[in-house]
């Protein structure tokens, strides 16, 4: 394919034009976006950390956020405890080798997670084992858990807090989950 601006322009402004009426659905989902901003400032509150998980580019975005609570998105200000279970390759290998891949997210809640603690998980597609996983070790230790997905998963009941994030395909749902991320970021960076 020859490089061609009017091609280039097209996919630019037809992207635009769907992130934009994606971002305008997240109105739908406003009540649930407080009650997660009103949950991790309750887990700060009771020295909980806030801890993440997902796969793929979720995975490099639960890595994104947790860095985010633990060093600044736009305020200099205490630093937040937040880790992501995406992030020590060592042990996610180490535990997908000895017990089985649907196990990195849900072993390594069982080694740092207590009840003051509140895990967001992140998934385009809430099908992935090690994701329901987690969500039941969660509820094994009495974590609030939260799933960020797309509209079009399942819903798994076990979860305390669902937030829907209105998509078909994966990249404009990565695309959303970062906007929503610097959202709760910034949201909660205020309160703090």
């Amino acid at each position: 394919m020859k490089l061609n601006k009017s091609i280039i322009h097209s996919s630019f402004i037809s992207k635009l034009k769907l992130l934009n009426e994606k971002i305008s659905l997240l109105e739908n989902n406003f009540e649930s976006l407080f009650e997660l901003i009103s949950l991790s400032k309750r887990t700060l509150n009771k020295k909980g950390k806030i801890i993440f998980a997902g796969n793929g580019g979720s995975a490099s975005q639960s890595q994104h956020m947790a860095a985010e609570l633990v060093n600044r998105y736009k305020l200099n200000r205490r630093s937040l405890p937040s880790v992501s279970l995406t992030s020590d390759t060592a042990v996610i290998t180490s535990i997908a080798n000895d017990f089985n891949y649907k196990y990195i997210f849900s072993r390594q809640l069982s080694a740092i997670g207590n009840k003051n603690d509140l895990l967001i998980l992140l998934t385009s597609s809430n099908k992935s084992l090690n994701i329901l996983e987690a969500i039941q070790q969660a509820k094994k230790m009495k974590i609030k858990s939260v799933l960020i997905t797309s509209d079009k998963s399942k819903i798994v009941k076990k979860t305390d807090l669902i937030i829907k994030l209105p998509c078909e395909n994966t990249d404009t749902y990565q695309e959303l989950e970062l906007i929503f991320s610097h959202f709760y970021i910034e949201m909660l960076e205020g309160l703090i």
